[in-house]
């Protein structure tokens, strides 16, 4: 069965608005916050509720997925996300932040799982695993030259007004939400939708772990996962307060640069990758921890870069490899997973490798109330700790990648 080219390509339309949308404000977030009086400990608290929501999220999304319909669950994303943005662009105090903050999180908890099974349902990329490696390669490619586009104009638009980067994002959620609706029924799937479906969220769980968790080809990316959420907390949140500790005089366009350079070099790392997705190194496990490794060494030597143009190079590599790792690790999970039950399968998935997101937050949250902690101590930390994290997932990997060998 051949993979349907029309809705392969609408689909990574669709999640390159949807990322672009949320990094829309990319180059300017956290900037808002500290120029509205939200302290950095503070800041710690709104991704600690983030997390709490996406811990208690994703499973019965992942559910409401599978029984009412993935395009549904798309739709209520975002929805999440157009309420989340308005509500930061007009917030006013810190309690107005933290519910803009939980309908954000909300959103990417109906987006996580349903994605993927949505786009590979409609796209039939099932059973054709050339289109399968091939999607998610140039979808991750497309999504860095969307969330290069539009940081770019995000941080343009953040200079005449802070928050106006906040109605940018509504307007791509908007356009998203259009092409999510002109979508036929759903396809090549029979949902069980009624009204007890969050009575059967215990049955879910168990089938998640079965087939998704605690199965033998699966454990090793399921580590991987939590080991990533955990090393990339202070990448994701904390990376334009760290390099003011670098260049305290670096200016909100500084930062705009650097968001455009990290995110135009994972574009073209993720489209180069893309061509050689079909090629048998690329799919061995061996590949992805190579990838781990290269990724462990630039964390390690951006932490102890004084100079800021050297740690902006090497912040951009080190993104650059991050999304390979990332797609290498989705695209070795949809191989295995079942397609009638794999909406909620992710959503549990991710559910648990945000235990690495949620105790990443509570470290940093401890070292920014010393009064002797800065960021670059949390960078130093967590670059030494990536190396012993991520070996139990390269270890895990080899043996796998050794094992399929011997099995074929």
């Amino acid at each position: 069965m051949k993979y349907d080219k029309f809705y392969f390509n609408k689909f990574l339309a669709i999640d390159a608005l949807f990322e672009g949308g949320r990094m829309f404000v990319g180059a300017t977030s956290v900037t808002y916050l500290l120029s509205q009086g939200i302290s950095m400990s503070e800041i710690a608290g709104l991704k600690s509720l983030q997390a709490a929501v996406l811990m208690f999220g994703e499973i019965p999304t992942g559910v409401f997925a599978d029984s009412f319909g993935r395009r549904l669950s798309l739709i209520c994303g975002g929805l999440c996300a157009i309420a989340g943005f308005l509500i930061y662009y007009f917030a006013s105090s810190l309690i107005w932040y933290f519910a803009a903050e939980a309908f954000c999180a909300l959103s990417l908890c109906f987006w996580s799982g349903a994605f993927e099974s949505c786009a590979i349902d409609y796209s039939k990329l099932e059973k054709e695993e050339s289109a399968l490696n091939r999607f998610f390669h140039l979808n991750m490619a497309i999504n860095n030259s969307s969330v290069l586009l539009l940081g770019f104009v995000g941080g343009w638009i953040g200079s005449m007004g802070i928050n106006l980067p906040y109605i940018g994002a509504v307007f791509c959620y908007i356009l998203m939400l259009y092409l999510l609706i002109t979508l036929p029924k759903e396809v090549n799937l029979e949902y069980t939708a009624h009204v007890s479906w969050i009575l059967n969220i215990r049955r879910h769980i168990v089938a998640a772990f079965k087939e998704g968790i605690l199965h033998p080809a699966l454990l090793p990316f399921f580590v991987a996962n939590i080991g990533i959420q955990f090393l990339i907390q202070p990448l994701l949140h904390y990376w334009q307060p760290f390099f003011k500790t670098l260049d305290p005089a670096i200016t909100s366009t500084t930062h705009g640069m650097i968001f455009s350079l990290y995110c135009g070099l994972s574009a073209i790392f993720a489209f180069t990758y893309s061509r050689f997705s079909n090629r048998d190194f690329v799919k061995k496990p061996m590949t992805i921890a190579l990838l781990f490794l290269i990724f462990c060494c630039l964390y390690f030597y951006i932490s102890r870069s004084n100079n800021l143009w050297v740690a902006a190079g090497l912040f951009a590599l080190l993104q650059g490899f991050l999304s390979l790792c990332r797609t290498s690790l989705s695209i070795n999970m949809n191989r295995e997973i079942n397609s009638q039950s794999r909406a909620s399968i992710l959503s549990t998935l991710s559910l648990f490798s945000r235990l690495g997101m949620v105790g990443a937050l509570f470290v940093i949250s401890q070292m920014l109330e010393k009064n002797n902690s800065n960021l670059k101590e949390i960078y130093n930390l967590f670059s030494l700790m990536s190396f012993a994290l991520i070996i139990f997932a390269m270890i895990g990997m080899v043996l796998l990648g050794k094992k399929n060998d011997k099995n074929s």
